[in-house]
């Protein structure tokens, strides 16, 4: 027999309660980033990131920033959006932006963004393209994904009104 059998078991006393843990974010965020990536890339090749356009080209990142399919959600998401460009490092939130064409002419193309984006790496477009644009775009996905609202039910990939039935259309005769 230990010594210890008559001493009581460390452990949450009652004036103490237990402390649940947080869920990791680091999870949400790797879950979340494949898709957020996906519909970050058609708003950088759009070069638009209005409520209008996130709500048309980016519904999957709009409930996933808002938890909502509202009009209104487009709205808060494009809020979300930029309160994630702002917080990222100083290289990173500038080509964020210029690539996003946030605060820019509207109507540029996606290679003057890129330029644009390129001058704080110091390098050429190209090279911003092949070896700078997905860092920025993961920076900004973990930024996004860090601010997603955890109880939000994505859009599914699958059509809202499924087709009918094959046994349901008939044959026609003439």
């Amino acid at each position: 027999m230990s010594d210890d059998a008559g001493q009581a078991q460390p452990g949450p006393s009652p004036d103490h309660p237990r402390q649940e843990a947080d869920p990791p974010t680091m999870i949400v965020a790797l879950t979340l980033s494949p898709r957020i990536v996906a519909e970050l890339h058609t708003l950088i090749k759009n070069g638009d990131v209005a409520p209008a356009q996130l709500a048309r080209r980016a519904p999957t990142l709009v409930a996933s920033l808002t938890g909502r399919r509202t009009p209104t959600a487009a709205t808060d998401a494009h809020r979300v959006l930029l309160a994630a460009v702002e917080s990222l490092p100083a290289v990173s939130r500038d080509a964020a932006r210029a690539l996003l064409a946030i605060n820019a002419k509207p109507r540029t193309t996606l290679t003057t963004r890129r330029t644009l984006a390129s001058k704080y790496y110091g390098v050429g477009a190209d090279r911003f393209a092949r070896a700078y644009e997905d860092d920025v775009i993961t920076a900004l996905a973990l930024a996004l994904a860090e601010r997603a609202d955890p109880n939000a039910t994505l859009p599914s990939g699958r059509p809202r009104f499924p087709p009918p039935p094959f046994r349901a259309l008939r044959r026609r005769t003439a």
